[in-house]
């Protein structure tokens, strides 16, 4: 099934099933502030471990998940459960986000911090 757009006066673009149109500009690198979840926050998931930089977690971004690296904790050496930290990481693939984008951590199927993008690099 496809469906003909009007872009512009005259121009006429045919778009296709699930086919995007994007306005905002691919980038895969990005500083965030970020909650990781207390070990108390849910019962379900008792997190008691820390992590260091060249952490590979998976980002969840509205719809996409992508594995990022993180880079730089911003000064501190380690995060702990319930920490508030800001941090830079490095997507292996890009996708638009843009300032202010909200996402989640996750690790292994479950939810280990949430954060929302503060800088796009």
């Amino acid at each position: 099934m496809s469906k003909q757009i009007r872009v512009y006066h005259s121009v006429y673009i045919v778009i296709k099933r699930l086919q995007i149109i994007n306005q905002k500009p691919l980038c895969n690198e990005f500083r965030s502030q970020i909650y990781t979840i207390l070990y108390d926050d849910y019962s379900l998931f008792k997190r008691y471990t820390l992590f260091v930089a060249n952490y590979r977690p998976q980002f969840y971004f509205r719809t996409t998940d992508v594995t990022g690296i993180v880079k730089d904790l911003g000064g501190a050496e380690m995060v702990m459960s319930g920490d508030h930290v800001e941090m830079t990481v490095e997507l292996i693939a890009p996708i638009a986000i843009e300032e202010g984008t909200k996402f989640s951590i996750h690790e292994g199927g479950r939810t280990v911090g949430s954060g929302s993008v503060t800088k796009i690099i």
